[in-house]
């Protein structure tokens, strides 16, 4: 089987789904970028597919986006995906949206590990299929993102409780990684209504979200820590550079 180290899609930006500038939203970006990862894996022997025959699942744990500019309703773009590095517990992957000029407009890395189904305990990637993910690395400098911050917890009163609706629940039954960057985006939706733009966002997922979770909403200027009510655990942490 040939291999595809580079994932690439052609999209053309859905007006209906961009925000009130008429431009694709970050929850659009990252959807874009996590549909070219899954078409990359599932076309190279990695995929949820072969995941699961595996008894695994992949689940994101980390992402940075940086957002040069956001590309508009009805603009064709490219999204290019790769990985650029493989551990025992994580993969890195990259993306770039590139337009019609073939220039960067949003660049973005992620983490990714692989849990057993049964265990929801993360497995060693380089047994996957004989360490193929090796295989695959790729580095592309012009593409090369800043490192990621760190996010730091937030403790403060929430300013919102709210359980998990049938809506936010993805293929896993869990809470869907776009579904918390949804909920924290909207915390800030009058200062994005009137013209501030999200630059970039870190996010780190740490534990899983079930059906009938209550999830606590912390906010302290432009982060925002999702906790679990019950058990005061963090559920993700997301840092927004708001301009």
């Amino acid at each position: 089987m040939k291999k595809h180290k580079i994932g690439k899609v052609d999209i053309i930006i859905d007006g209906a789904r961009c925000d009130n500038s008429g431009c694709a939203p970050m929850t659009y970006i990252v959807v874009a970028l996590l549909k070219a990862a899954t078409q990359h894996a599932q076309g190279n022997l990695f995929g949820f597919d072969e995941m699961a025959n595996l008894g695994k699942t992949w689940v994101l744990s980390r992402m940075g986006v940086y957002v040069t500019r956001y590309p508009k309703h009805d603009e064709p773009v490219r999204v290019e995906t790769w990985i650029s590095d493989v551990q025992s517990i994580f993969t890195r992957r990259n993306f770039a949206l590139i337009d019609q000029d073939n220039e960067a407009i949003v660049t973005a890395q992620s983490y990714w590990a692989a849990i057993d189904l049964e265990t929801r305990r993360p497995t060693n990637l380089l047994d996957i299929n004989d360490g193929i993910l090796k295989e695959y690395i790729i580095k592309r400098e012009e593409y090369e993102t800043p490192i990621m911050k760190r996010i730091a917890g937030v403790e403060s009163e929430p300013i919102k409780i709210y359980y998990p609706q049938y809506s936010d629940i993805d293929i896993n039954t869990h809470f869907s990684s776009i579904k918390y960057i949804e909920h924290a985006i909207n915390t800030f939706g009058e200062e994005l209504l009137t013209g501030s733009i999200i630059r970039d966002m870190s996010i780190v997922y740490s534990a899983e979200t079930f059906p009938g979770t209550p999830m606590a909403f912390c906010k302290k200027d432009h982060l925002i820590e999702i906790k679990n009510h019950e058990t005061g655990n963090s559920i993700c942490r997301i840092d927004f550079t708001i301009d």
